[in-house]
């Protein structure tokens, strides 16, 4: 081949690999998930994760027998109570609301030899569907607050189990083996000495509780705390805490990366989370919503003490979970007792918490308090200054919660009875129930 041949070759050659350079670069695109991607602190542990049925737990059973009433909230007899039924199967849904009218309602609940167990708030279904054993494939989403159990005379192989939604007057029924409900039912009979009684109280027309009929005696607590490390909540809640800036406040901190921001208050030490850019609301089912709340805590192991599901407002996408101690709900004006998240659609928007643990008590450690009947708190509500019933939606014995003026340390747990009123649990003070001040924080 001529020379002037090879030098045509290469000259070709040369303008395809040019050609195939310039295509290379003009259609190459950057992979920049690949490129530098921080690696964001996923997994944090600040305290406990918690399965559905150590948070989803219910705060009362009654019993009900020849015309009286017995109740307990001990976490002992709840727990015993709720092994057993985690443990029963259940089958055959029924929706039968449309079967019961609000006093038919009423008649089923007061049977005698009935059980009910209490829940704080409804719970959902298609939820607790992963706590008990429900063998129907298919659930609606409906919503119950108490679960009726009541032994029947007859040999049926099978009992009916009732889940009600005292608001909604909603009765649903399951089946479950009539062993199971006999073995129920001497269970309870075992600790029945135990139950306190307790009276039918109607404070209105339509509106009762079940409340103790005498006066109790409930100890007190006075425990040290100690705070949780701020920093751990900062690296769990934000993307990448590198870009989070921390900027003092009078009160405490306040850390943000320009999206989110979480302030710190060391005086009620409590932290708030939010994302302001994730206002709008999205609704979603119920059964979504509390898991979604609980497992957000979970993912960074964030229970600390002994928190249960409270309420739930599906309105405003709000969840809330309330501290127990001795199987009674702690209370405090300030926030201090509950963990409160507002969620839209697939993203938190505000989380509120405690950021402090209840370490040991102060010795003695426990004060023994007379707490007055159901009856005579009543009386008492009744007669407060403006007092309108119809704002009345719930009553019972609690702790109220409250930091030492002499030691920031310390925290009082003082057993008393509290009332929601108007969407806001207050204390009714013992000496409101003896009649000297009106009881509102």
């Amino acid at each position: 081949m001529s020379k002037e041949g090879l030098k045509s070759i290469f000259l070709t050659a040369l303008v395809i690999l040019s050609l195939f350079l310039t295509w290379n670069i003009w259609t190459y695109s950057p992979n920049f998930d690949e490129i530098n991607q921080p690696q964001y602190m996923e997994d944090v542990t600040i305290s406990n994760k918690q399965e559905i049925a150590s948070i989803v737990q219910p705060v009362q059973i009654l019993y009900h027998f020849d015309g009286k009433h017995y109740g307990s909230s001990s976490e002992s007899v709840l727990g015993d109570v709720m092994n057993l039924v985690t443990s029963w199967s259940f089958s055959n849904f029924e929706d039968l609301s449309l079967e019961y009218s609000s006093q038919e309602l009423q008649n089923i609940i007061k049977k005698n030899g009935s059980n009910e167990i209490l829940f704080a708030d409804e719970v959902p279904l298609l939820l607790y569907k992963k706590v008990i054993n429900i063998e129907d494939r298919e659930l609606p989403d409906v919503e119950f607050d108490r679960i009726l159990i009541r032994a029947i005379s007859d040999n049926s192989t099978f009992s009916p189990v009732y889940f009600i939604n005292t608001s909604a007057e909603s009765v649903y029924r399951m089946n479950t083996e009539t062993s199971n409900v006999k073995e129920l039912a001497e269970a309870i009979g075992a600790v029945y000495e135990t139950f306190q009684p307790f009276s039918l109280i109607e404070v209105t027309e339509g509106k009762s509780f079940y409340l103790p009929s005498t006066e109790l005696k409930i100890n007190g607590y006075k425990y040290y705390t100690e705070l949780l490390d701020e920093r751990e909540f900062r690296d769990a809640l934000f993307e990448d805490p590198k870009l989070v800036r921390q900027t003092p406040t009078s009160r405490g901190k306040e850390y943000t990366d320009g999206l989110r921001e979480m302030t710190v208050n060391t005086d009620i030490m409590m932290l708030n989370y939010i994302v302001p850019s994730k206002k709008e609301s999205v609704k979603v089912p119920s059964s979504d919503l509390l898991n979604r709340s609980i497992q957000f805590v979970n993912e960074h192991a964030g229970w600390e003490e002994n928190y249960r599901f409270a309420e739930m407002d599906t309105d405003k996408q709000e969840v809330i979970f309330r501290l127990y101690t001795d199987g009674l709900p702690v209370f405090n004006s300030a926030g201090m007792s509950e963990i409160i998240q507002v969620w839209t659609q697939e993203e938190i928007y505000s989380y509120d918490r405690p950021f402090f643990t209840m370490n040991f008590p102060v010795p003695p450690g426990t004060k023994e308090v007379t707490v007055p009947s159901g009856e005579k708190a009543v009386e008492q509500l009744l007669s407060l200054k403006d007092f309108q019933v119809n704002l009345l939606e719930g009553l019972a014995i609690g702790y109220g919660m409250t930091r030492d003026s002499t030691d920031s340390r310390l925290i009082t747990l003082e057993p008393a009875w509290h009332y929601k009123y108007n969407g806001v649990w207050r204390a009714l003070m013992p000496t409101a129930v003896e009649g000297v001040t009106d009881g509102l924080e």
